[in-house]
């Protein structure tokens, strides 16, 4: 089974389910990696990343 398939049939389970402790944990899963993620990035990548939030959230164009 290829990945997309995988991620098709993940969705139809969520969609399926209403076991609502089973949501909780899939969703503190994706929120740990991104926490590892973060924690990877460097104190200057960090502070990048948070003003082009900041800028984004205030309007400004975002370049990439």
């Amino acid at each position: 089974m290829d990945i997309q398939s995988d991620k098709l049939e993940l969705i139809k389970l969520l969609i399926e389910t209403e076991d609502q402790s089973l949501i909780n944990a899939v969703k503190s899963i994706f929120s740990s990696q991104k926490k590892e993620v973060w924690t990877q990035l460097s104190a200057e990548e960090q502070e990048k990343i948070e003003i082009r939030i900041h800028e984004a959230n205030r309007g400004d164009s975002v370049e990439l």
